[in-house]
């Protein structure tokens, strides 16, 4: 059993394709703090595919501010997200700071608000909601975080922004509560906030594939068709199983699904299984893992491998 010790460290990884070429952040958190007055210090290290460091950014947050996270332009240039005071932080290839801005100005600093970010080409389409604005308000920014515009999507929750800039579409996911009824809706826009199509469902990964959007909700697959917005569904979990994670890899796509995890002290994921997809959604093989046990599950790309994350202390699980 690992025991919890005041130093903790964290290592996420967030991969973004370029012409072939990928660049790699990686977020380490370190501190321990649990008071007030101490702080953590959050370093990301963002990286070409072969693992070269190609500049580092350092945050000192309070003990009980939520921790920034980062995302890559696909120049490698970067923007730092801190959703506690809604600020974004534009570096570029050096790593140098070249603008900070509030995505609300005068918006007060609060633990429970949510920001989504999604970069493409050398624009970011951002959404946020917190206690005081339950209707995200959707920007898109240039990469020195120039508004460019932004509108009030009308949601009361959010589970997912995709932003395509060579197909001029955004897609975002959330729900709306209707006379104490939960409606759920994924909702096509063009990058102008016109609204092109809406669809009756939630989903919470997605991936944008030549003039299709491949995403997962649950339970199972959704590809849906970005001309004529018609949509072919699979399931692919089984006895009350859960879709924990998806990630493109390798010209396909992987899912990771599982029996409903158990809590024992961290969650038990039993009966694991990798799926992999085509581009196009068709469903190709699946392969049983072995069972595990994490609180942070992701998918990721490490030095061109697919990895599975399971936990802050326990590092990664190679899959393929």
């Amino acid at each position: 059993m690992i025991k919890s010790v005041n130093i903790f460290f964290v290592v996420i990884f967030l991969s973004f394709p370029l012409n072939g070429q990928n660049y790699i952040a990686e977020r380490n958190i370190t501190g321990g703090a649990s008071r007030f007055g101490e702080m953590n210090l959050v370093e990301f290290t963002v990286s070409d595919e072969e693992g070269n460091s190609l500049y580092k950014i350092k945050k000192q947050v309070d003990y009980d501010v939520p921790f920034p996270g980062i995302s890559l332009f696909d120049d490698g240039s970067s923007v730092v997200v801190s959703v506690f005071d809604a600020s974004l932080e534009f570096y570029n290839v050096s790593g140098e700071l070249e603008r900070r801005i509030i995505l609300t100005e005068g918006i007060k600093p609060d633990y429970e608000r949510s920001i989504f970010v999604s970069a493409s080409d050398n624009f970011l389409m951002t959404a946020m909601i917190d206690g005081d604005n339950l209707n995200p308000l959707l920007t898109k920014l240039d990469k020195r975080g120039g508004k460019i515009f932004s509108w009030n999507s009308g949601e009361d929750g959010i589970s997912l922004v995709e932003y395509s800039y060579d197909l001029n579409i955004v897609v975002v996911s959330g729900h709306n509560w209707s006379d104490e009824q939960l409606v759920k809706s994924t909702i096509i826009y063009d990058s102008q906030g016109n609204k092109r199509y809406t669809f009756p469902f939630m989903v919470k990964k997605g991936f944008f594939s030549g003039d299709y959007f491949i995403c997962f909700d649950t339970e199972g697959v959704k590809t849906i068709n970005l001309k004529n917005f018609s949509v072919s569904e699979e399931k692919i979990t089984t006895n009350g199983g859960l879709v924990i994670d998806a990630a493109i890899y390798s010209g396909g796509i992987y899912a990771l699904v599982s029996a409903r995890p158990v809590f024992e002290g961290q969650w038990f994921y039993p009966e694991p299984e990798l799926i992999k997809f085509e581009m196009s959604g068709k469903e190709l093989e699946r392969r049983t893992l072995d069972p595990f046990y994490g609180n942070e599950v992701k998918i990721l790309i490490l030095k061109d491998k697919l990895m599975l994350s399971t936990d802050k202390s326990t590092g990664f699980i190679e899959l393929e």
